[in-house]
């Protein structure tokens, strides 16, 4: 067994002068390029500072590479796994009483800062591959931060290959002072990277991410190059660079058969066994295809080359619709640095990038952090948790998106984890202690009590087990013996089994993994369309598709757990038939009960609404809210004056044309009941507006009420000597007088006015006569009627006297009788 001073001796990196610097730093930003082995000997200059007196703890970003170290460093010291160098990962853990330096990932260390903010017994905190800005890792260095600037003997180091060191040393900074950056350049070998074009033809990327025969394309690079390793009589590893899981299955597949060397997927889905198969030491040729968990922190043995398909996978956060999806990119300079620089570690090597040298010169230096582009939701609980629910207190390098934070914020709210004044509720604070993304932890929680503890623990670690849902269908991921370990993982941190009985017992699977998805996406709660077989409306008001051969097909609701975006489509990713019996149960946060109002046919209409989010459940009429309807009475007025009443009858309408006459003749006091008086006075419909207001329809007896009470008194008592309604004619008769905007109009045959030198008049105002023949025509239509006799009346009188011989057509009206009668009549009568 070897000391740690032995292994700091016999490193490839100038260990003694950089022991000697970083012995005297509490805080350092520490840089190194790729492949120099930094993840491991920093580490034990740490441990050698801190002389045994306490424990080293080492944050890596993937749980793979945190394996990987701790076996390397392990290996180093001649010793197992466990002894004085440990390692923790989530459901994995190999660390005893002995160990010094123990290595765990951003996510762990975040969560057992916030459980043990003092961290007890650990003298340094070193935060490896910070350049990635991963948000655990930006977290646990603001933590961190937070932790030593209360104890004095924590050490915070930072390392990294790529990133402004200046920005990460001034954010570490004691007082006003940017801490010291050290370099550790170790001993590497040369890399021969080149820049090879794919043909023009070829296209790389479509709405789903790499294409077949851009993969087809990788595979035949890799063979190729590794034909060539093989030409020279060489052995040792090609790594090749794509970036999903489904990229790495899909070129392994298309390159094994082609070369004599061994072809390995290597990513982050796959069993630790297989991992590890991936990244040890081999005397064969092996092409190992990786995802970006090869790409920093984690030491593949013997490459001797690298392809890199120059692409990325990186998340993409749709905060107004609470949609997270992944992208396939253009990787940046700075990641192909790093992946070129697995190649130089042990030996000579060579990278090569399928990239055109313009589209590489025009590529972005390094990837956005991940809080600028990711769902915050998990984030925001562990802030919150913390005691700084929006990050403004933390020293982070970057502040949170508004945005996506605000929704992020709202999905606790919706999960019952935050309340409406924004503290964490017991939910809250019970889930930043699980092991999970606050969705499935509250979907855990939930299950424990209708389901059983062991239950569903079982099928939440198959929804958390990051495998693909055949066709979509999410009850294909039931898998228990695959997920035994994680479950009874959870189970620990549930506090083992309930002696409670579950409150559901009679759930069968199907929808009981139904529930905890929704538990789990409430606003991913999703109804069928009307008349659509595929097409689903969320809760949240995103509409989202099953794929065409997806056996979901025709369910009436789903528990939607995952959704990829293609083109302008939310194609639904992980889903399970959602019985329409627990909506209310899976939905709790997200039902409400609203009253809505309109406006039809000149009433308002009030409906009860129950709705699961945005999704209408049930509806049904009831009566207004008075505030409300009082309110839109208003308005019914303001828009439609005395129209409001849809037949006032010819009385009241005479009577508002009688008033309108006599406002125009006299103004005040008489009353405006113009529809812009009633707009700017609504209080004059009174009447009117409160039955509008009870939900009904405004009647002629309301309108008749309203217009008594606005008439001035005493005046209202000769209302019809003013403006009389009917006037009596030279026959005799009476006659309805209409009230127009040109002034009063009466209608009446001609021979009734016979006599008369002169136009009744109304408020001195002569009255329009529309003068009539026996059939009703108008014959003229004059307000002086003296002229009428003299000029018009002689060529009406030879005009009608033949059409109607039957009436009187005197050469002198004003000496005949004014009479409705016919000739004959008036002979009788005489």
């Amino acid at each position: 067994m070897r000391t740690l001073q032995d292994i700091l001796d016999g490193s490839a990196l100038p260990a003694a002068s950089l022991a000697n610097e970083l012995s005297a730093l509490s805080r350092a930003v520490i840089t190194a390029p790729p492949g120099s082995g930094k993840t491991t000997l920093v580490p034990v200059m740490a441990a050698i500072r801190a002389g045994g007196r306490s424990r080293i703890v080492v944050a890596e970003p993937r749980r793979i590479a945190v394996r990987a170290a701790a076996r390397h460093l392990a290996g180093l010291a001649g010793e197992r796994v466990g002894g004085r160098i440990g390692y923790s990962v989530r459901g994995d853990s190999r660390r005893s009483h002995e160990t010094v330096i123990e290595f765990v990932t951003t996510g762990l260390l975040v969560a057992r800062m916030v459980h043990e903010p003092d961290l007890a017994g650990v003298g340094a905190v070193i935060l490896d591959e910070v350049h990635e800005r991963s948000l655990d890792t930006d977290l646990a260095l603001a933590f961190a931060l937070d932790i030593a600037d209360l104890r004095q003997d924590l050490d915070v180091w930072a390392m990294s290959a790529t990133t402004d060191a200046g920005a990460l040393a001034e954010l570490m900074s004691e007082g006003e002072r940017p801490v010291p950056v050290v370099s550790a350049q170790g001993r590497l070998f040369d890399v021969d990277t080149e820049l090879i074009a794919p043909p023009t033809r070829l296209r790389a990327l479509d709405e789903r991410g790499m294409t077949r025969e851009y993969q087809a394309y990788v595979a035949d690079q890799a063979v190729a190059a590794m034909n060539e390793v093989a030409g020279r009589g060489e052995a040792g590893t090609l790594l090749v660079f794509v970036p999903s899981a489904r990229d790495v299955d899909v070129v392994v597949s298309l390159a094994r058969g082609r070369t004599r060397a061994h072809v390995l997927p290597l990513h982050g889905q796959l069993p630790a066994a297989e991992q590890d198969r991936a990244i040890a030491q081999s005397n064969e040729p092996r092409i190992v295809v990786t995802t970006a968990v090869a790409e920093t922190g984690l030491t593949v043995a013997g490459v001797v080359g690298v392809i890199d398909a120059a692409l990325s996978r990186q998340p993409r956060y749709d905060a107004a619709r609470d949609a997270a999806r992944l992208v396939t990119v253009r990787a940046s300079k700075a990641s192909m640095t790093q992946r070129a620089g697995r190649a130089g570690r042990t030996q000579e090597g060579f990278a090569r990038r399928l990239i055109a040298p313009g589209e590489y010169a025009a590529l972005r230096p390094a990837d956005p952090p991940e809080s600028a582009t990711a769902d915050l939701t998990g984030a925001a609980l562990t802030l919150a948790a913390w005691g700084d629910g929006d990050g403004s207190a933390s020293r982070l390098l970057d502040p949170l998106p508004p945005a996506a934070l605000a929704q992020a914020q709202n999905n606790l709210r919706a999960l019952g984890a935050r309340d409406s004044a924004g503290r964490l509720t017991d939910l809250g604070r019970r889930l930043a202690t699980l092991p999970l993304d606050p969705r499935l932890g509250a979907a855990l929680l939930a299950g424990a009590d209708l389901l059983g503890a062991r239950r569903a623990a079982a099928l939440t670690a198959a929804l958390d087990s990051g495998r693909r849902a055949p066709g979509g269908d999410a009850r294909l991921l039931l898998r228990p013996r695959e997920d035994a370990c994680a479950r009874d993982r959870l189970l620990r941190a549930l506090g083992g089994e309930s002696s409670q009985p579950p409150s559901r017992p009679e759930l069968d699977n199907d929808a009981a993994v139904a529930l905890l998805i929704a538990r789990a996406h409430p606003t991913f709660i999703a109804q069928r369309r009307e008349g659509q077989d595929r097409r689903y409306l969320t809760a949240g008001g995103l509409g989202v598709e099953l794929a065409a051969d997806s056996p979901l097909i025709g369910a009436s609701w789903l528990a939607v757990g995952e959704v990829q975006r293609i083109a302008d489509t939310y194609l639904v990713r992980t889903a399970a038939p959602l019985p329409a019996a627990l909506l209310e149960l899976a939905g709790a946060h997200l039902m409400t009960t609203t009253l809505e109002h309109h406006i039809e046919d000149r009433r308002i209409r009030a409906t009860r609404v129950a709705s699961l989010g945005k999704i209408p459940l049930h509806r049904e009429g009831t009566a207004p809210n008075p505030a409300v309807a009082a309110a839109l009475a208003r308005d019914l007025i303001a828009d439609h004056g005395t129209a409001i009443v849809a037949d006032p009858g010819d009385a009241l309408t005479s009577l508002l044309a009688r008033l309108a006459y006599l406002r125009r003749e006299r103004g005040e006091p008489w009353p405006d009941f113009s529809p812009a008086a009633i707009a700017a006075r609504p209080e004059l419909l009174a009447s009117c507006a409160a039955r509008l207001a009870a939900g009904r329809s405004a009647r002629r007896e309301d309108l008749r009420t309203d217009i008594q009470a606005a008439l001035p008194w005493p005046e209202a008592a000769h209302l019809d000597d003013l403006v009389p309604e009917r006037l009596t004619l030279p026959s005799g008769r009476s006659a309805t007088v209409s009230y127009t905007p040109d002034g009063p109009r009466l209608a009446a045959k001609l021979q009734e006015f016979f006599s008369a030198t002169a136009s009744p008049a109304i408020l001195a105002r002569p009255v329009i006569l529309e003068l009539l023949a026996p059939g009703g025509q108008t014959l003229a239509t004059t307000a002086d009627l003296a002229s009428f006799w003299t000029s018009a009346y002689p060529s009406v009188r030879a005009e009608m006297r033949g059409r109607y011989p039957k009436h009187p057509w005197p050469e002198d009206p004003l000496s005949a009788e004014p009479t409705r009668a016919t000739n004959r009549a008036l002979r009788k009568r005489g």
